[in-house]
């Protein structure tokens, strides 16, 4: 009878252990781009249809971007609590392609402004021109910027440089200033490359030296931050994962005495 008593005892510890413990998954780069798969196909479509921000995209249709970038940061925020420390670097090179357009999402009163002038956006087809001369110098530079080779990105920042200032132009002068106050977020998230360039002068581009980051904090307006914010995207991966863990520990261990009281009782 003993004998059956630690075998069951035995069985029921390995539940618990196992049931204590977070899953990461054995994919973590197809885990970590599956995050972002919906939020990935929403900017393809919009850039597809070319819908830029900039002329004048139905404001429904970056609200709908927005959500699926919170709902993808928000998975890839789990898979980091999920996953060991040796991992995040895995999560983070899965995503350095991804271009976050998170400027516009959490950007205050943007809404009201980008409706005020939505019409005047769509009526300037001088911006179409200069999207279409920055759109026929960067792609043939997008695979050697994804690679990192600093000339090809100095090169990129160079030409997203000079399609904000030509785009800023006019729609300074056709719709106003407040219209053109938005032009640094719209133009820089429709580039590809707004995280990886400062938009300062061509003739003296330099680079933040660092990938493309989507696996940020979505903020809302009614939203808190967090006391602690030791990445950007909102994770204090360390002290979440241990306080967990933690926790896990003393829920299995109290579980544990319960059944040898009741095995052995």
């Amino acid at each position: 009878m003993d004998t059956y008593r630690l075998l069951g005892m035995g069985v029921i510890l390995l539940m618990v252990l196992s049931l204590s413990q977070a899953t990461c998954p054995e994919d973590v780069p197809g885990e970590s781009q599956e995050c972002m798969a919906e939020y990935s196909e929403s900017l393809r479509v919009r850039e597809e249809r070319m819908q830029n921000f900039f002329t004048g995209t139905d404001p429904e249709t970056i609200r709908y971007i927005c959500s699926k970038l919170a709902d993808g940061s928000q998975c890839v925020r789990r898979l980091r609590q999920d996953c060991p420390k040796h991992k995040h670097a895995d999560i983070s090179g899965a995503l350095t392609n991804i271009p976050s357009i998170l400027p516009i999402c959490s950007y205050t009163q943007f809404y009201e402004i980008y409706a005020r002038h939505q019409s005047c956006y769509r009526r300037i087809e001088g911006s179409n021109t200069c999207w279409d001369v920055y759109l026929h110098n960067r792609e043939p530079l997008m695979p050697q910027v994804f690679n990192g080779q600093e000339r090809a990105i100095a090169q990129i920042c160079g030409y997203a440089y000079t399609l904000l200032e030509c785009v800023k132009k006019q729609v300074d002068r056709h719709c106003g200033e407040e219209a053109a106050s938005l032009m640094d977020i719209l133009v820089k998230s429709s580039t590809k490359v707004g995280d990886l360039c400062q938009f300062i002068n061509p003739n003296a581009v330099t680079t933040t030296q660092r990938p493309i980051k989507t696996e940020v904090e979505y903020k809302t307006k009614t939203e808190k931050p967090p006391k602690q914010q030791a990445t950007k995207d909102g994770t204090n991966t360390e002290n979440t994962s241990s306080t967990k863990t933690f926790s896990s520990s003393l829920f299995s261990l109290s579980l544990v005495l319960t059944i040898f009281g009741l095995l052995f009782r």
